[in-house]
């Protein structure tokens, strides 16, 4: 009796641990310490498949989702079709990009 209570008690750790981590995982923008610091050139796309919107570097070829988007800001810059330089973080460990400043102008714009 008292091993299926070890048991037991070990597994639902196991579980409370797992959630924990994985919701850590899905939500790693909170902590800027977590997130390296980086300046990139790229062009701005739009994957109407996903509804996502991306940015393509030239060298090295890497493409990084932009979790902050800011539809109508990116669209223009879309339709200008030129690369621009993009401050902000990458999450560690992942493809996403907060975008902080688009061609050295705060973004989102302010209103």
């Amino acid at each position: 009796m008292k091993t299926t209570r070890t048991i037991q008690t070990t597994i639902c750790l196991a579980a409370i641990l797992m959630f924990a981590s994985c919701s850590f995982a899905q939500n790693p923008g909170k902590d800027k310490a977590e997130m390296l610091k980086v300046s990139i050139e790229g062009k701005i796309s739009f994957v109407q498949r996903t509804g996502y919107y991306m940015v393509t570097t030239e060298t090295p070829h890497v493409q990084y989702f932009i979790v902050n988007p800011d539809a109508k800001t990116l669209d223009e810059l879309i339709k200008d079709s030129k690369p621009v330089k993009i401050d902000g973080h990458l999450t560690v460990g992942a493809d996403q990009l907060f975008v902080e400043k688009i061609n050295g102008k705060q973004y989102p714009p302010t209103k």
